[in-house]
């Protein structure tokens, strides 16, 4: 009964032609045994996003609008319109982007470097919205959303993005996964990776 159960949850689990390179029932029931003692029995728990609030919610028609902005951010040397009303009240980092020498003219001109163009524009439409419920990430977009989100001192738009994780881990990439937890101090997403 317990080699079935074994067997079974590394069936599902592991590449298929990991398993069926090995002729031997025995074999089959070592490996699958250490990958049991490795990641154990349950999947990785589904993290709720219950804290994903970004603010208070402007018209989304503002999202990189030049009407009434008063910042500009320079990003893969394209022009982003910002309010900075919006910016300072909603994350620390760009309040200190706002308030020190790092942004000069009129309007103010700040350059974003290290973050793509459509990850930014993610990143204000999570504050312009007041939160996630209308933000669309590509899977192959959440690790470096992430380490916006993280950079700008983003909790809500963190708990999305750890939460969309969660959905993701398997065995190609719970390694990279657990390096990001680690980097972007997810600690709940980082107990979970630690137990998978």
């Amino acid at each position: 009964m317990q080699d079935n159960r074994i067997f079974n949850t590394v069936k599902s689990t592991v590449d298929k032609s990991i398993i069926l390179s090995f002729q031997n029932e025995g074999t089959i029931l070592l490996l699958a045994d250490i990958f049991q003692t490795c990641f154990g029995w349950e999947s990785i728990k589904r993290i709720r996003d219950s804290t994903l609030s970004g603010g208070a919610r402007i018209d989304p028609k503002f999202v990189n609008n030049a009407e009434l902005s008063d910042v500009q951010f320079r990003v893969e040397g394209r022009v982003f319109y910002g309010h900075k009303i919006v910016l300072v009240t909603s994350s620390p980092r760009f309040r200190g982007m706002l308030s020190s020498k790092l942004c000069e003219g009129n309007p103010p001109i700040v350059q974003i470097n290290d973050i793509r163009y459509h990850i930014f524009q993610l990143v204000m439409q999570f504050l312009y919205n007041g939160g996630c419920e209308t933000l669309e990430v590509d899977q192959n977009d959440v690790l470096e959303l992430m380490a916006a989100a993280n950079f700008f001192q983003l909790d809500g738009l963190l708990r999305f993005c750890e939460a969309q994780c969660s959905d993701m881990v398997d065995l190609d990439n719970i390694v990279s996964m657990y390096i990001h937890a680690k980097v972007n101090k997810l600690i709940y997403f980082f107990k979970e990776l630690r137990n998978f």
